[in-house]
C-alpha cells in the first residue's frame, strides 16, 4: 500500500502502535483490552496492520491484527507447545489474504514460528514441516509473508548459524 507506514512511537513510558498516512498523518491504533503499549509491525495492501501488545498485568507480548474497517483489534493466541501454551507472540506480516506470520515463545525463548488464519487460528510452522527437524535446521523467525502465501524468515543450522530460508506452501500446508 502506497503512502502509509505503520510502527510504534514511545510516549509516557509505553509504545503506541500507529498508522500513518500521507493524507490522514500518525492515528494511534487501539490497544485491545488489558493491553496497552503497542507496536504495528506491517500493513497489508488493504489496510490490515500486525504487530504486538504487552499485557497491562504480567508485561507479556500478544500478537495483535487491527483490521483496515476500524473495527477492534483481534488477539491472535499463542502456540500451544509440548509444556503447554507459550506465553508471548508477536506479528511480523501479513498478506492481503490476511494470513498472518510470526513467532511464538515462552519466558526461556523456546521459539515457535506461526501462521494464522481467522479460518485456522494459530498453527506452529514446524507441525506443517516436520522434515526439517530431521535435517538439523529449525526455523525460528518468520519476516515475511506474500500474496502467494511463500513465507521468508530466519533459521538456525544445528541451533547455532543463522541463515534466511523460504517456506513454500504445497496443498498440505
Amino acid at each position: 500500500i502506497h503512502d502509509v507506514a505503520v510502527g510504534g512511537s514511545t510516549g509516557s513510558a509505553i509504545n503506541h502502535a500507529f498508522k500513518w498516512t500521507l493524507a490522514g498523518g500518525m492515528v494511534q491504533l487501539p490497544p485491545p483490552p488489558e493491553h496497552d503499549s503497542c507496536e504495528a509491525m506491517a500493513i497489508n495492501d488493504l489496510g490490515d496492520a500486525v504487530g504486538w501488545c504487552a499485557t497491562i498485568v504480567g508485561d507479556l507480548y500478544r500478537a495483535v491484527l487491527w483490521p483496515a474497517d476500524g473495527s477492534p483489534p483481534i488477539l491472535l493466541g499463542t502456540v500451544v507447545g509440548p509444556f503447554g501454551p507459550d506465553q508471548n507472540s508477536i506479528a511480523e506480516d501479513i498478506n492481503n489474504d490476511r494470513v498472518v506470520v510470526g513467532q511464538s515463545f515462552t519466558p526461556s525463548v523456546s521459539i515457535h514460528p506461526f501462521r494464522w488464519t481467522a479460518e485456522e487460528g494459530i498453527i506452529d510452522l514446524r507441525d506443517r514441516a516436520p522434515s526439517w527437524k530431521q535435517t538439523g535446521v529449525w526455523m525460528n523467525y518468520p519476516r515475511g509473508i506474500n500474496n502467494a502465501k511463500q513465507i521468508v524468515g530466519e533459521a538456525n543450522w544445528e541451533l547455532q548459524e543463522s541463515h534466511g530460508f523460504l517456506l513454500t506452501p504445497t496443498a498440505v500446508i
